[in-house]
């Protein structure tokens, strides 16, 4: 049945356009995709050195409380 469809519309005046808005709408789902794990994965590797950050500012207060005593 599917296949009849997509026959029909490869093969009907104006299929050309379809053919063009049926590929330029996965390009953007992809595209999309790809831009939001992109993001996502922007915010985890900062929220990752953040508290990276913060443990290791956490562990030198420790040590230098640990030296001065």
């Amino acid at each position: 049945m599917t296949t009849q469809v997509v026959a029909q519309a490869v093969t009907a005046p104006g299929s050309f356009t379809l053919i063009v808005v049926i590929l330029g709408a996965l390009f953007m789902l992809i595209g999309g995709s790809y831009g939001f794990t992109w993001l996502v994965f922007d915010r985890l590797s900062k929220s990752i050195s953040r508290l990276r950050t913060n443990d290791l500012k956490h562990l030198e207060n420790r040590l230098k409380e640990l030296e001065d005593a």
